[in-house]
């Protein structure tokens, strides 16, 4: 043959997403308090091997939000995974379902599952 086929190529998107869907560990609703008999759970998505420390985004649903879910946000991490970060998509109480309808980061401040900054 003269020359190599590439008629199977993948476009850099499509590559991307197909490595991250392989090498990317996911761990989903990792139950992290129970509030007002709610579990409230999160998911941890690792932007490669767990052994590398990369920069973290952290996404809060709920307090204010009047309806829908963690679950429904997902896809909002993909731009910083593909840019190397970590995410963890975190649901919180509904404003319906918090008594004081505010965001109260008292599960970032447990002491189960401390994160950086919130001490």
């Amino acid at each position: 043959m003269a020359g190599a086929v590439h008629g199977q190529q993948l476009d850099p998107v499509t590559k991307w997403a197909t490595i991250a869907e392989y090498e990317f560990p996911l761990s989903m609703n990792i139950s992290y308090q129970r509030a007002n008999n709610i579990d409230l759970r999160l998911d941890v998505i690792t932007a490669g091997p767990r052994s590398v420390s990369r920069p973290t985004l952290i996404y809060f649903h709920g307090g204010g939000w009047p309806e829908g879910s963690k679950d429904g946000v997902l896809l909002y991490m993909l731009p910083y995974l593909a840019r190397g970060m970590n995410a963890v998509n975190v649901e919180y109480r509904m404003a319906l379902e918090a008594a004081d309808k505010a965001v109260n980061l008292v599960g970032c401040k447990s002491p189960h599952h401390q994160l950086p900054g919130t001490e």
